[in-house]
């Protein structure tokens, strides 16, 4: 017999015990779900889409190339941004190659990136503040 789990998922969901809290957590939590979205896809347009901000490919191939970027929280990861070949081969191996990396990276790589994401943002608050 099924357990409540086993019918939940069935039905799509990921039973968590919690809510990724940390960074790291975060980031790879949405590198596994960009690794789910995209072995369900059977062909390289799939991946094509009008924003590009919700998945960690870019939404239109660059020639015969497309950039693969690391992402969470609606903002890229800096130093992750890649050109691989535009297949689903090699943008599906590259998933995997980062949630490798961020499986072997520690807290404090993504604190460190945290840290530096909110300080960007406080900066761009203070600009976009009039002057007085």
């Amino acid at each position: 017999m099924d357990s409540i789990k086993d019918m939940i998922e069935a039905l799509g969901y990921t039973v968590t015990d919690t809510r990724s809290v940390t960074p790291k957590a975060r980031v790879l939590q949405q590198g596994k779900t960009m690794l789910r979205k995209i072995s369900a896809m059977k062909s390289v347009d799939e991946l094509n889409s009008e924003t590009s901000n919700q998945n960690w490919w870019m939404p239109q191939p660059n020639e015969d190339q497309r950039r693969v970027v690391m992402r969470y929280g609606g903002m890229t990861v800096p130093e992750t941004s890649v050109f691989v070949d535009n297949t689903l081969t090699a943008v599906t191996k590259t998933l995997n190659d980062f949630v490798g990396v961020i499986e072997r990276s520690t807290d404090a790589h993504w604190n460190a990136i945290q840290q530096q994401r909110d300080l960007e943002q406080v900066n761009r608050k203070k600009k976009a503040e009039p002057q007085s």
